[in-house]
């Protein structure tokens, strides 16, 4: 073999040489892909999901012009609704406050009519006691006890007396009511008025009804059969003391009972 030839076969085994050495690196990186570290695949599901998230923010972003457009219409309504509400809110507000004016208006005349109506009978009652505690003069005095004297005899008639005068009732009402509790025994004035009466009119008829009433106590059917009534009188001034009534009112205690005889007769002799 020359020289020649010698040399091309040494550079052929050196570039077969440095071809293998230059792809046994290559093979020992497709040998380490085959098995990725942990940290390489934490970093490429890492890259990934920043990928997909500006990934998202490109669409929100082509879409925000869409939402952007739609924006004033919802606005609107929102403050159209807004609107309405208020106005309701409002008109409630106005219909509680005139409703409670109302009740406050009516509570203060319901107020201002009882204040009146107490006011009333405490001036009522004010002139009742002004007209009790005044004193009576010395004349009405003298009526009262005429009066109540003259119808107290009758009323004795009765088994009764007559009733005494009330405070602050002058004559002329007191002779009116002890009239009437003698009224029913007159015939003629028994369902008469006697309260618009008064003067000479209502004496005339005062003495009419004493009258009747003295008549009536005459009549034994007019008492109890079985009870005495005392009648006390004052004559000259000397008290009397009468009864009236049926004498078997008092007799009856001393009367013996009825006595009765009966005979046998079914044992008479044959």
């Amino acid at each position: 073999m020359s020289e020649v030839d010698k040399m091309l076969d040494a550079e052929t085994t050196a570039d077969s040489a440095v071809g293998d050495a230059a792809c046994d690196p290559m093979e020992k990186r497709a040998d380490q892909n085959e098995e990725m570290p942990v940290w390489a695949d934490a970093m490429m599901k890492r890259m990934d999901a920043m990928e997909a998230r500006f990934g998202d923010k490109g669409n929100a972003a082509a879409e925000a012009p869409a939402v952007a457009a739609d924006a004033p219409v919802m606005s609107a309504d929102a403050t159209e609704e807004e609107h309405n509400a208020g106005e309701r809110a409002a008109g409630a507000a106005e219909e509680k406050d005139k409703i409670e004016r109302e009740d406050a208006k009516a509570y203060a005349d319901a107020a201002a009519a009882m204040q009146r109506t107490m006011q009333a009978k405490i001036a009522a009652l004010e002139a009742q006691i002004t007209k009790a505690v005044k004193p009576l003069t010395y004349e009405e005095r003298n009526a009262l006890s005429a009066a109540r004297s003259y119808a107290d005899a009758v009323y004795q008639r009765f088994g009764q007396h007559a009733p005494e005068p009330l405070a602050g009732e002058n004559p002329i009402a007191y002779r009116k009511r002890l009239a009437n509790g003698m009224q029913k025994h007159s015939p003629k004035f028994s369902k008469a008025n006697l309260a618009p009466l008064d003067g000479e009119v209502f004496s005339t008829i005062e003495s009419q009804i004493f009258a009747d009433a003295v008549e009536a106590s005459r009549n034994v059917a007019a008492h109890s059969p079985d009870v005495l009534m005392p009648i006390q009188t004052v004559e000259n001034g000397l008290h009397f003391t009468r009864y009236a009534g049926r004498p078997s009112a008092w007799m009856a205690p001393f009367m013996a009972k009825p006595m009765g005889i009966k005979f046998n007769t079914n044992n008479r002799a044959s």
